[in-house]
Parts: structure tokens; C-alpha cells; sequence
């Protein structure tokens, strides 16, 4: 395993913080640390063989086989994450929402920056898949919440579409959530610990990720910058959602109508507090970055040995 269990465990924990925002996407976190490509495999490496392996006892060779330890090591990591923040950022967003919003459009941001920096868009069938990946997230953050009622098939329905898009950098698993109307339910059964819907969302995240993680190796491994750079794209539209100054009174499909921090100050009769939000932005922006740097550098150390 290239990555020591600290660094491996803290890159877990930051796609688990990702994967409970709108917007944002575990797999972009992932991708810039430097350990999606063995996510997708590993995931894809729990196959037949390693239940034959598991059903004759041979558990080591079992474990050895889907990379375990990585495995259950970056697990480890979303899941304290998820646990420890669920509570968290449910008040954080009620009260500061305008600051952790602008933080979070400083992660997209800097995700993009870098993402475009390792897949170079230079021809115009490139540019072509950036336009399409901007138009579907734009269209998908307009599209009126559905509000499926929250029955155990529609939440073993959701834990599997989200968490095919968690593991796509660029697209966002709870911002799939947000458009089924599930999120509310799913974010409060984390905070509070329902267990059946857990249970329910878990099991239909596992068959989906499962399945869908064959497809996206194949993917990876044959159109791998089309597939980067159309979720480049999907980063970019993503901006739409998660803008900060909003008209939540407006009528409109979303929901919502942004606006400029001068029209939200007037809206509310009140400081849009633009260099705090622009602040919280440049934090989210360095977030990013650092964590860029670090998997880098790891990837570098570990170069020679591979």
C-alpha cells in the first residue's frame, strides 16, 4: 500500500466531509489525493473470485485480493467522517450557510483548476464534453425536487444512484439526493441514527457501486480524459448549485434565484457579508490545493518503489 494509514485514513475522511455536500463529489477528492484509480479497482476487485475465496476460507488470500487494507482503511475514513459531521454541518448550514457555501465553491473551484491542469483541454471535441458536462449539471441543479416519498425501495433506490455518482469526480451523489428530495431524510438518518433507513441506503449503495464500478474501470481505462474532462464540466455547472447568495422567496423551479452580493444585500435589508464569504472561498480554494500537494509529493516518494 503506497499511502501510510494516517495519510490514507484523513484522505477518507475528506471525501466523507465531500460526499455530504450538494454539489461536491467524494470521487473529486479522491482524484486529486491520488488514490482514485486503486479506489475504482479495488472496488471493482469485489468480484466472484473473492467470494469463491471467502467461501472456502481462504481469507487472506480474499482480502489480499480486493486490497483490503486500502479498502477498509479509506471505509474507515468516510465513515468517521460522516459521523462526526453529519450533526455538524446540519447546524453549520442553518446558521453560517452563506459561509460554508462560499467554502464550499472554493472546493469546486480549486478542484477544477487542478483537474484541468492534469487533463489539458485542447482540442474542440474536449471542449465539446466540458459544454455538455456544464449543461447536465446546470439542467440537473433545475430540475424541481421530486420529493419521492421516503419508502425503503426509493431510499435502496437512492443509496444506489448516489453512490455511483459519489465515486464519478465531478458529479455529486448528495446533490442527486437533493434532486430525489431524499436528502433531508438520509442526512437526518445519519444524524440521529435510524437504522433502517441506513441499512436500506447502505445495501442499494453497495449493489450499485458494485456493478457500476466495473464499467467505470473500463471507462477509465480506455476513455479516461473524455470522462475527466466532461466531469470537469460537471464541477463547473456544479457552481450553480452551490452559489452563495440566494432568493429562496423567488418562485422558480429550483427553488431558488441567484443573485449578485449587492442584490442579496438588498433583498435582506442587510451586509451580504461578501469578504467573509470571499474569505471562506480562498480557504476552501487552499483546502484543496494543500491536499493536492500532499498526494503529489506522497505519489513522488513512492514512484521508485512501484
Amino acid at each position: 500500500m503506497r499511502n501510510s494509514f494516517p495519510t490514507l485514513f484523513l484522505k477518507g475522511m475528506a471525501m466523507g466531509a465531500a460526499d455530504m455536500i450538494p454539489g461536491v463529489s467524494g470521487g473529486t477528492i479522491a482524484l486529486i489525493t491520488g488514490i482514485y484509480n486503486e479506489l475504482v479497482n479495488s472496488i471493482r476487485s469485489i468480484d466472484y473470485r473473492a467470494m469463491r475465496l471467502l467461501l472456502i476460507g481462504d481469507i487472506s488470500a480474499a482480502w489480499s485480493h480486493i486490497n483490503g487494507t486500502f479498502l477498509s482503511t479509506v471505509l474507515a475514513g468516510i465513515l468517521t467522517s460522516i459521523i462526526m459531521l453529519a450533526r455538524i454541518i446540519e447546524y453549520i448550514m442553518k446558521i453560517y450557510g452563506l459561509l460554508m457555501w462560499s467554502f464550499f465553491s472554493g472546493i469546486i473551484v480549486a478542484s477544477v483548476i487542478i483537474l484541468f491542469q492534469r487533463y489539458r483541454v485542447v482540442h474542440l471535441y474536449q471542449i465539446c464534453y466540458v459544454c455538455l458536462g456544464i449543461i447536465s449539471a446546470v439542467v440537473i441543479s433545475s430540475f424541481p425536487t421530486l420529493n419521492f416519498s421516503a419508502n425503503y425501495a426509493v431510499i435502496f433506490l437512492a443509496g444506489a444512484i448516489a453512490f455511483c455518482a459519489m465515486i464519478l469526480p465531478g458529479i455529486s451523489g448528495t446533490l442527486l439526493l437533493v434532486a430525489m428530495g431524499v436528502y433531508p431524510t438520509v442526512i437526518s438518518a445519519v444524524a440521529h441514527f435510524h437504522w433502517d433507513i441506513l441499512i436500506f441506503f447502505s445495501f442499494g449503495g453497495f449493489v450499485g457501486l458494485s456493478t457500476f464500478s466495473r464499467v467505470l474501470s473500463k471507462l477509465l481505462r480506455y476513455h479516461e480524459n473524455t470522462l475527466l474532462v466532461t466531469m470537469c464540466g460537471f464541477l463547473i455547472g456544479s457552481l450553480y448549485l452551490v452559489w452563495p447568495w440566494k432568493d429562496s422567496s423567488e418562485v422558480s423551479s429550483t427553488g431558488f434565484v441567484n443573485l449578485w452580493p449587492s442584490q442579496y444585500g438588498v433583498l435582506i435589508d442587510a451586509d451580504p457579508h461578501t469578504n467573509m464569504c470571499l474569505l471562506f472561498m480562498v480557504i476552501g480554494l487552499s483546502f484543496v490545493f494543500i491536499l493536492n500537494t500532499l498526494g503529489s509529493r506522497q505519489n513522488q516518494n513512492h514512484s521508485p518503489e512501484e
